[in-house]
């Protein structure tokens, strides 16, 4: 539930963030696109390289739930960090910053749906 709760702050968070962003610095709206645009490719490239964390499987048991669930602790710390960051953002560069480790928390929902997606398969045997 704390995950979900963290996941639903976030997401409100980057609803409204771009205007928080123009209001809280004196920014053009322009501008706040201009700063967040890199967002998407850096996603990009982690949901890329995501998959290479599957050599860590021989140190967690061998087992895909550990690497799923390992991947959902470091994204949540991720998130924390992010919000955390964005919140008390004293400076533009410390909001740039929180921006640009937001993405470190990208795999955060597909590895949650398989965490969640194991537990619910073993509690049906």
């Amino acid at each position: 539930m704390l995950t979900y709760f963290l996941l639903s702050f976030a997401n409100g968070i980057d609803v409204t963030f771009s205007q928080w962003f123009s209001l809280t610095f004196s920014q053009i709206l322009a501008d706040v696109n201009a700063i967040s645009s890199p967002a998407t490719p850096i996603s990009f490239i982690i949901l890329l390289f995501l998959p290479t964390i599957s050599v860590l499987r021989p140190h967690l048991d061998n087992s895909p739930f550990k690497v799923d669930l390992f991947i959902t602790y470091a994204s949540i710390l991720a998130t924390v960090i992010e919000v955390s960051c964005m919140a008390l953002a004293p400076t533009r560069e410390v909001l740039i910053a929180a921006m640009v480790e937001v993405n470190f928390g990208t795999g955060l929902y597909d590895a949650l749906r398989s965490v969640v997606t194991g537990l619910l398969g073993l509690r049906m045997k």
